[in-house]
């Protein structure tokens, strides 16, 4: 492998992992301060994470909303729909 593709790629994985790290901060940030959160329904705002996992299939993305006071987090993958802890 020619040593410009080896590095190119390397780094490539290095700054992918960087973006992810960083997605998977602000999500957990954003979802930490609720009261952000003023939305209520249909509405309200959605985080998309991929730092949880369903309690059904075990899939890794979901979309985590805001209603009525209580967390929902539903599963990208089959749909399931489920209440989440506030403090988690």
């Amino acid at each position: 492998m020619d040593p410009l593709v080896a590095a190119a790629l390397v780094a490539a994985v290095v700054l992918g992992g960087l973006w992810v790290a960083h997605l998977r901060r602000d999500v957990a940030r954003r979802a930490a301060r609720g009261s952000e959160w003023t939305g209520q329904g249909e509405g309200g705002q959605n985080l998309w994470t991929s730092s949880v996992h369903c309690i059904e299939c075990h899939a890794s993305g979901a979309v985590i909303s805001r209603e009525r006071g209580q967390l929902w987090h539903t599963c990208m993958a089959c749909g399931a729909r489920h209440a989440r802890d506030i403090q988690a």
